[in-house]
């Protein structure tokens, strides 16, 4: 009640921090669309997009998913590393954006969407060269079953 004692004053300060503390971590969590693990994401994404753009099937191969790999070789009925940079690929190597939702990710390029998958070892590409479609999934070059 009084300021000299500073009892009411300090739980009336202490009750509007709290909606403020909660509104701040409120926001917070809102911008941070991109979550943890997107920087690993983007990198492993502009990276499997280099190795297609420097023709190095094997470096671009270890980036892929297991099942991915399977699903490619299957198709083209060539190995990996020779199927992978006959498609045709994007390569755009800078990361415009990458949002990740839980173990799985999604990265866009200048010019391409790639979807990941979190490994035991770090981020690998399920599908790439990917194309929106209205109201249906992404039409994608390379993708895993």
């Amino acid at each position: 009640m009084s300021r000299s004692s500073g009892t009411p004053m300090r739980a009336a300060t202490r009750w509007r921090a709290a909606p403020v503390a909660a509104t701040t971590l409120a926001l917070l969590g809102a911008c941070s669309v991109a979550g943890p693990g997107a920087g690993e994401a983007s990198q492993a994404a502009t990276t499997f997009a280099a190795s297609v753009a420097h023709d190095d099937g094997a470096s671009a191969c270890a980036l892929l998913a297991p099942t991915t790999v399977e699903t490619l070789e299957e198709d083209s009925g060539s190995s990996c590393s020779t199927a992978v940079v006959e498609l045709d690929l994007p390569t755009a190597t800078h990361a415009t954006q990458a949002r990740v939702f839980g173990r799985q990710a999604q990265v866009r390029t200048d010019d391409d969407v790639l979807f990941l998958t979190r490994s035991r070892d770090g981020w690998l590409v399920t599908a790439a060269g990917c194309e929106p479609r209205p109201e249906r999934p992404y039409d994608c070059t390379l993708e895993g079953s």
